[in-house]
């Protein structure tokens, strides 16, 4: 029974991400370790203001959302490695990403691994 349970709250979370990989206009996958807590919150609350979210999440449901998103082929394996947390911006794509930026130059964290604005690939350098 709880493998049951564990297995749809799964099936469930891919299903979530899948559609948060649809709706966003601006999708960044980023290494979060060295984050702290209340770096991370104040991270989620700014975005959250922007209309956009920051979720840790597990790689290989995110791989599996990608798939049935049809965006695979816009992440590369290297960015599916190690922890994730994924930035969704729902909006203006633009501002939470100066608003990540701003964090990431303070604080040297998180590191990004790459990501897409719509069906376009970037790359972690970008």
């Amino acid at each position: 029974r709880n493998f049951f349970m564990a297995t749809q709250k799964k099936i469930e979370t891919v299903q979530e991400l899948k559609e948060k990989f649809e709706r966003a206009k601006l999708t960044v996958l980023t290494d979060y370790r060295g984050l702290s807590t209340t770096d991370l919150n104040s991270l989620r609350n700014e975005l959250a203001e922007l209309d956009s979210e920051y979720q840790i999440t597990k790689n290989t449901l995110t791989a599996r959302a990608l798939k049935e998103a049809g965006k695979d082929a816009l992440v590369t394996k290297e960015a599916l490695v190690g922890p994730t947390a994924i930035l969704f911006a729902y909006q203006d794509e633009s501002s939470p990403v100066k608003s990540v930026l701003k964090t990431i130059k303070a604080l040297s964290l998180p590191i990004l691994k790459g990501g897409f604005l719509g069906n376009q690939a970037i790359s972690a350098s970008q």
